[in-house]
């Protein structure tokens, strides 16, 4: 696993709080620039590159507005907001809220299958099975690969991504 850090200043304010979500989604919307899908991926009736939000949206609609208008893998981003578990039809990235951790095991089992990045800020994520997961430390946001699992897929994660991690030992989990 390697872990990546963003400093965000002072940890003393609701409006950090804001920041690090800000960061957050602004990491799913590139996060998509440095992963490659498999073909069967892009079928015909998938117009679009689609973003999953499961469970509540931590992002309070941050991550919609970050992607208006922009394209990845030469399609439009569609962010997809589903309540209750794993959207029926394809998607590429699928970040997992906490308000959903009682599916997590179900919704990664799912997701492993359709060959989906999976990417939550859920405690030990990257553990239980998931690819990305962050790590919100004061002042700081974090996040870890799970590399076995991202091997285990049809993902190829660029390594200019990967070169950014270093062992998760250095920052105290």
């Amino acid at each position: 696993m390697g872990l990546v850090s963003i400093w965000i200043g002072p940890a003393n304010s609701q409006s950090n709080v804001t920041r690090q979500e800000d960061i957050k989604a602004t990491f799913l919307y590139n996060f998509a620039k440095f992963v490659e899908w498999p073909q069967s991926s892009f079928v015909d009736a998938v117009v679009s590159f689609r973003i999953e939000i499961i469970g509540r949206d931590p992002f309070d609609g941050r991550l919609d507005q970050i992607v208006i208008g922009k394209r990845v893998h030469d399609k439009p981003i569609e962010v997809i907001h589903s309540l209750e578990g794993a959207y029926p039809g394809l998607v590429h990235i699928a970040f997992v809220s906490a308000s959903a951790e009682k599916r997590l095991d179900s919704l990664l089992k799912t997701y492993r299958r359709r060959d989906v990045l999976t990417v939550s800020d859920i405690a030990d994520f990257t553990r239980r099975g998931g690819m990305i997961g962050f790590v919100t430390e004061p002042g700081a946001v974090h996040f870890r690969f799970n590399q076995a699992v991202v091997e285990q897929s049809q993902l190829r994660v660029s390594s200019r991504l990967l070169a950014l991690g270093v062992p998760p030992t250095k920052v105290g989990r």
